[in-house]
């Protein structure tokens, strides 16, 4: 952390990313990052870096534990390149690929149930709705289609 804790240009907070994946490969977040490490690197200060260092600095969190609650967030949000760079850096804090999976299948269960959740309260008002549409074509002998 003390590489990104120095880092003061945008560059230098994306090259201190390394860090956080050992010899793990990040040209690829970095390509996504990249516009605003040269247009707006306090952007990348404000939203990634300091954030991160700050807890880290905490310590709440061992960092693979760190690292497998961000791959939840991610899996959930569907963010591959950040899935990627976390993958790596879970793995370089110590986590194993079947805890990486666990965290995989946690999020896509809890993402399918949210779903599940979500279209609840549609359905049942589609249904009620519907159940009172036969209702009155049956009073009025017409069949409801």
């Amino acid at each position: 952390m003390v590489t990104m804790k120095k880092a003061k240009t945008g560059q230098e907070m994306l090259d201190s990313w390394q860090e956080l994946v050992g010899n793990g490969e990040i040209d690829d977040i970095k390509r996504v990052f990249q516009v605003f490490a040269e247009k707006m690197p306090t952007l990348l200060e404000h939203y990634t870096q300091t954030p991160l260092i700050e807890s880290i600095e905490r310590g709440t969190l061992d960092p693979k534990t760190r690292e497998l609650v961000i791959l939840g967030i991610l899996a959930a949000m569907q963010c591959g390149p950040g899935l990627i760079f976390h993958i790596q850096g879970a793995v370089h804090a110590g986590a194993t690929v079947e805890e990486i999976m666990e965290v995989m299948f946690l999020s896509a269960y809890q993402h399918g149930k949210v779903q599940v959740a979500a279209l609840g309260q549609s359905v049942e008002e589609g249904l009620r709705r519907a159940e009172k549409m036969q209702a009155k074509a049956k009073k009025s002998g017409k069949k409801s289609k």
